[in-house]
């Protein structure tokens, strides 16, 4: 920082937070680890669990993966609703808990499919945690975000 100006303070503190970033994540094989600070979806991925997040396309996600995606400088998890396919992108329709509206994430933004959540030295599936009913009304109302036939609500 030569001059000091803010431009310059703003790009410093931006190169900062990406390499914190960058260090929160460590690589074992082809599965990425990485500390999620905050959580999107905290009754299968609480807040301040490393997660075990495998890479994969965008295409071979099914709906209700769960998934993480970075967030400019940070890492979120999300539920995988559907792929919406637009002129300029491809997005990805995801769900978090406690919204009604899905969220659009353009689909380099996808670190890959959670795999394992790791919490207080606990490893488990987060994916196997939930009962087969959950499972069912949640594919049934998208995860909150939608009313199935308009007779159930959304929440």
């Amino acid at each position: 920082m030569a001059t000091g100006t803010m431009e310059n303070r703003e790009t410093l503190n931006h190169e900062m937070r990406v390499a914190v970033a960058a260090t929160s994540m460590g690589v074992a094989g082809n599965a990425r680890k990485i500390r999620l600070n905050e959580s999107d979806v905290p009754s299968l991925a609480p807040s301040e669990s490393v997660l075990e997040v495998q890479p994969v396309k965008f295409t071979e996600l099914k709906m209700g993966d769960l998934i993480c995606v970075r967030d400019g400088n940070s890492f979120n998890v999300r539920r995988f609703v559907k792929v919406k396919m637009a002129k300029s992108d491809t997005y990805l329709l995801t769900a978090r808990e406690g919204f009604d509206k899905k969220e659009a994430l353009p689909r380099n933004s996808l670190m890959g499919r959670v795999e394992s959540v790791t919490h207080r030295g606990q490893s488990y599936n987060p994916m196997a945690t939930e009962s087969f009913m959950k499972k069912f009304f949640g594919k049934l109302t998208e995860y909150g975000t939608h009313k199935p036939f308009g007779i159930f609500s959304a929440k």
